[in-house]
């Protein structure tokens, strides 16, 4: 990104259009989501353990469970013979054991005995109880946009549903040029792919006469979190969106210091939606957006 070469009188910088929005934008509900499909979503509320993980003890590899104490003195040349009892990654220890000989550490013999030709101390390749989180532990903090990561460690939790931030309810309004008639529209499409990327749900994508009260009257229709209006940003007699925003409530920025998009603008509805004009060009919307 870089800024014109000389910005026009009331252009403001990118840093002071992000203050307006973080300023402006409202929190949205809070909505259940099926953990499956949380990736990307934002918790509201913080997911704590409501029981210890692992829920017991547990093998932390391949090998044998053993009670320490009762290999004491093994080596290779005093090898101690042991019950054979399996387990495998992520079994919970059988009673009266209390670590875990690697396989390669033992030889298993025809009567389900072995040979421990290493002592093991207790807790030796054991994953304890709790050692994931403790009753009551912070699994995933609110405000944490979920990653794969989060969603196993809530899945192990037992947890199938979580409370997240409603998706935002997008319109997208494209000003129709002036030779509408051979218009071939790529911003609309461009632009709802950018929404849907990143987590909006777009309520409706349609074209509005460039003519200030059509477009004015669109940008008051309810039912949506955010509008973003796209062409008729600059200063051309058929250039309208910007008045028509002013009237349809407030202009709060109009020209920023990017190129390109220098005619990008910000506002809201007399109803409290916040508005983003987006230049008609397409590198310019893109980059806006």
């Amino acid at each position: 990104m870089r800024p014109p070469a000389n910005p026009l009188p009331g252009h403001h910088l990118v840093d002071a259009a992000i203050a307006w929005v973080d300023a402006t934008a409202h929190h949205l509900d809070t909505e259940d989501a099926p953990l499956r499909t949380a990736r990307g979503r934002v918790l509201t509320e913080d997911m704590r353990a409501v029981w210890a993980i692992p829920t017991s003890d547990r093998a932390a590899l391949d090998g044998f469970a053993v009670q320490a104490s009762a290999s004491l003195g093994a080596s290779a040349y005093n090898p101690v013979r042991l019950p054979l009892i399996a387990v495998a990654a992520g079994d919970a220890l059988p009673a009266g054991t209390d670590a875990v000989v690697p396989l390669e550490s033992a030889e298993p013999d025809e009567r389900a005995y072995i040979e421990v030709v290493e002592a093991a101390a207790a807790g030796h390749n054991v994953e304890q109880q709790g050692a994931i989180a403790t009753i009551g532990a912070t699994l995933v903090p609110a405000g944490t946009q979920l990653a794969a990561r989060h969603i196993g460690l809530l899945a192990i939790a037992g947890l199938f549903r979580v409370p997240v931030v409603r998706r935002p309810r997008v319109r997208i309004l494209l000003a129709k040029p002036a030779q509408a008639d051979a218009w071939e529209d790529s911003n609309g499409p461009m632009i709802r792919a950018v929404v849907e990327r990143d987590g909006g749900v777009i309520g409706e994508c349609v074209a509005v006469e460039r003519d200030q009260m059509a477009i004015r009257e669109a940008l008051v229709e309810p039912g949506v979190d955010i509008i973003l209006l796209i062409g008729g940003t600059g200063g051309g007699s058929d250039d309208h969106s910007a008045a028509a925003l002013a009237e349809a409530g407030e202009l709060a920025i109009h020209g920023i210091v990017l190129r390109p998009g220098e005619t990008t603008g910000l506002g809201r509805t007399f109803g409290g939606v916040p508005v983003v004009l987006l230049p008609g060009a397409p590198a310019a919307c893109l980059w806006s957006s």
